[in-house]
């Protein structure tokens, strides 16, 4: 019973032993064939650095079509601002039964809404929505005319006329919006103006 016994433990030795070498087959081909996939489904620094490069110039050439796209747009909400602005002007000129002035302060890059009297634009009220002052955005120009002077002010009266004028605001990159105040019907107008295309 003892060489049963004996050759049935070495049997079991020998089933554990090639047990244990197929596990350890197994799990070294396993990890081969994982650190395979891994090593097939990366990217190189060399890729990294082509498409790292690729977007570099794409932003680069990008910038100045979107600053262009920028300013244009800022020329663009400040004209009618201050069409906006002219529009409060004669509103506030017929309802009022006063002269009003709108004012453009050059010194201070605003425009605002006044009595005829008023100098500049330091007295008008920050809060009011209509006849506040409103920044003119530093790189944009404007010109005011009347009768082909420049002048700094438009005034409008109280029987819904006023002075003929034009302004022109505009910037060397942007299109240029001429705002023109009828002056017997006192009523504002814009236009713009399209630059041609760079070739």
């Amino acid at each position: 019973m003892t060489s049963r016994a004996g050759s049935e433990s070495e049997q079991r030795r020998g089933l554990k032993t090639q047990d244990s070498r197929l596990k350890r087959k197994n799990r070294s081909s396993l990890g081969s064939r994982v650190s395979g996939l891994g090593s097939t489904q990366g990217f190189t620094l060399i890729e990294l650095v082509v498409v790292a490069a690729v977007l570099a110039v794409v932003m680069v050439s990008a910038v100045p079509h979107l600053q262009r796209g920028w300013v244009s747009a800022q020329t663009e909400r400040t004209a009618f601002q201050v069409a906006q602005s002219l529009r409060a002007a004669r509103t506030l000129a017929i309802t009022g039964t006063r002269m009003v002035d709108w004012i453009w302060d050059g010194e201070g890059r605003r425009v605002c809404v006044g009595s005829s009297e008023a100098v500049d634009c330091a007295a008008a009220d920050p809060h009011d929505r209509l006849a506040g002052p409103r920044r003119v955005p530093s790189p944009l120009r404007l010109a005011v005319t009347h009768d082909g002077q420049a002048v700094s002010r438009v005034r409008f009266f109280p029987d819904g006329t006023s002075q003929s004028s034009t302004v022109v605001v505009n910037d060397a990159a942007s299109p240029r919006y001429t705002i023109v105040i009828d002056g017997s019907t006192s009523q504002v107008a814009v236009h713009a103006a399209t630059l041609a295309s760079p070739r």
